[in-house]
């Protein structure tokens, strides 16, 4: 199989099982699959990014040597809605080591405060700011009065996670 070619059959919850199953552990095919990912065609790093981000729930230590790169698209203001928020939901699960902490944890606030943001990519945000903050009782201060603050009229699922959070603070 070629990775960018299956990415480009269809963009379904089936094709990505496919792929990923593919992949396995294979360490050349999740470099195959992390070159589609950082494509600056719209559709694959669309598509790649459900992959890497399945990958990345089930074996996340095969995109360790790729976590610079996945940083970096995280930080990139103009990258894509689809592909920050695999990249966010990724890493509110992972641990990130500490060199990337600070960076994540500024661009998490960021999208979290932007209205304008995507619900979810909002909500995982947050997931991302309290894993890096939840170990820093100032941080945790500061998550705590940010969340206080924050408006989510109109999303259940963002208000929901909200109270959550503040309850675990």
């Amino acid at each position: 199989m070629i990775i960018q070619e299956q990415l480009l059959v269809e963009h379904s919850k089936t094709n990505c099982i496919l792929i990923t199953d593919y992949i396995g552990s294979n360490t050349k095919r999740v470099e195959e699959l992390v070159s589609c990912f950082i494509s600056k065609e719209y559709r694959i790093s669309q598509r790649a990014a459900m992959v890497v981000s399945r990958i990345g729930d089930k074996t996340p230590e095969l995109l360790e040597p790729y976590l610079e790169k996945i940083v970096s698209i995280f930080l990139n203001k103009e990258e894509k809605d689809s592909v920050i928020r695999c990249v966010v939901r990724f890493f509110q699960f992972y641990d990130l080591p500490e060199c990337y902490q600070g960076v994540v944890l500024e661009r998490s606030y960021e999208l979290l405060n932007n209205s304008e943001q995507a619900i979810a990519i909002r909500a995982f945000s947050m997931g991302v700011i309290y894993k890096i903050s939840k170990d820093y009782l100032e941080l945790k201060n500061e998550l705590k009065i940010v969340l206080e603050g924050l408006y989510t009229k109109g999303s259940s699922g963002l208000e929901n996670r909200r109270k959550n959070i503040l309850k675990l603070l």
